[in-house]
């Protein structure tokens, strides 16, 4: 009987490095790779146009200012996290402001492999000023394709779609 519990603790021994091994070899579990973050850019620049502002893309309904952003594009670049942003002429509160202004960046965690974009966008008529401002996660990347989205419960809320321009 004593030569079958060696075996077992044998057995038993070799099974628990087996899966300790295995564990170790794969690492964190990234969303996305140092690698991906690439086709942001191309590695120096990389132009997107926004197709779709949603309120709540799950449920399709656009945001009341999808047609003041879907002219607007967006240019990333490899040296800065800064987004080069060429507004289109639809302006979002007013037909003509006196000043129209986007800033965003993008931002990658290493550790998690998350990608953020802070959009913010604001117009001044006289003494008037109205902004907005998102703060999205990548959650879909193809090369042609980016969706920046507010994910809750696995639901698609607030969220910006790119196409790269050819």
């Amino acid at each position: 009987m004593l030569p079958n519990l060696k075996s077992l603790v044998f057995i038993g021994l070799i099974f628990t490095m087996f899966c300790c091994n295995s564990n170790q070899d794969d690492g964190p579990s990234l969303k996305f790779t140092q690698a991906q973050l690439v086709t942001l850019h191309g590695g120096a620049e990389k132009s997107w146009r926004i197709v779709g502002l949603y309120e709540n893309y799950t449920a399709n309904a656009l945001s009341d200012f999808n047609e003041c952003f879907t002219d607007d594009i967006y240019t990333f670049k490899s040296d800065t996290d800064q987004v080069e942003v060429e507004l289109g002429s639809a302006y979002c509160y007013w037909p003509s402001p006196d000043e129209a202004e986007a800033n965003v960046e993008y931002s990658y965690d290493e550790v998690e492999g998350r990608i953020f974009l802070t959009q913010q966008r604001g117009e001044r008529f006289g003494n008037a000023f109205t902004s907005q401002f998102f703060f999205l996660e990548l959650e879909e990347m193809t090369a042609n394709r980016l969706v920046f989205t507010d994910k809750r419960d696995g639901k698609y809320l607030k969220t910006t779609i790119l196409e790269l321009m050819e």
